[in-house]
């Protein structure tokens, strides 16, 4: 079982290498800057959802490694001493697409940190098939902090476990006020488009998917009254999206644990 999913680490490490890579060659960072986006979003680790640390996440730190620095990805040079500027890239590229709005950023960091956290107390699990496959991603989360653009997740770095759900709430009210503090119809598409993706990210992790029904049933009545402004009502979206993915992962959770775990 062991062996089986190191092959399947392995062939996503391939896969994300090669989607990559050739960006890379063509110039196209900020595409590649999308799949960084896009395989954040889909594997965010969503805490209330699923049975963690039993089930193992689903972000991998070695596949987020690949996409992140797929020409100099050598697993093997890891106890090499310094930094790198290979990945310097990211920042750049995604302030392209969305701005140089920083909340997007951390927001991906956070979702990031948690599956370390996630990662961490697997590692230390006494069975050793569990552990060395923990210890393998932890490496891999060491090597992009220290060299493939980590500032932008260096920032949570310091932050434990117990503290990670208000560091959640705390980016959720950020991306909220700043949702409100344009009036409907002026927001810019670039910035709209990064609190509606930090939004995702967000929620899908710290949410229960009760607090998310509560939401949409309040701004649903809301909307009914057209003469009141909600400027940040396009965040709708990003709550209906997030509860069906919730309600989904909740359902795959119960046939994993039916079945010993992933």
């Amino acid at each position: 079982k062991s062996y089986n999913r190191l092959v399947n680490l392995e062939e996503r490490i391939a896969h994300a290498r090669i989607g990559a890579v050739l960006h890379f060659r063509r110039g196209e960072f900020q595409k590649a800057s999308e799949i960084v986006v896009g395989y954040v979003m889909s594997t965010a680790p969503s805490i209330e959802a699923e049975d963690y640390p039993k089930l193992q996440p689903a972000m991998s730190m070695c596949v987020l490694e690949a996409l992140l620095s797929p020409e100099y990805y050598l697993p093997a040079s890891s106890d090499c001493v310094g930094s790198s500027t290979a990945g310097g890239w990211f920042e750049e590229a995604m302030a392209g697409l969305f701005g140089k709005e920083p909340v997007l950023l951390q927001s991906l960091a956070f979702a990031v940190m948690v599956s370390k956290n996630i990662w961490n107390e697997r590692s230390h699990c006494s069975d050793a098939r569990i552990r060395d496959v923990a210890l393998i991603e932890l490496a891999a989360y060491e090597r992009i902090r220290r060299k493939v653009d980590g500032n932008w997740i260096n920032a949570l770095e310091n932050t434990n476990g117990e503290e990670m759900s208000k560091v959640g709430e705390r980016l959720l009210r950020t991306v909220t006020t700043l949702a409100n503090s344009s009036p409907e119809g002026t927001a810019k598409t670039k910035p709209r488009a990064a609190l509606i993706i930090s939004c995702k990210v967000i929620l899908l992790t710290i949410s229960d998917g009760k607090n998310i029904a509560d939401f949409i049933n309040s701004i649903a009545a809301e909307l009914s009254d057209n003469s009141r402004q909600l400027p940040a009502r396009f965040l709708l979206s990003a709550y209906c999206v997030v509860h069906k993915s919730i309600a989904t992962r909740k359902w795959e959770t119960l046939k994993a644990n039916s079945h010993g775990g992933r």
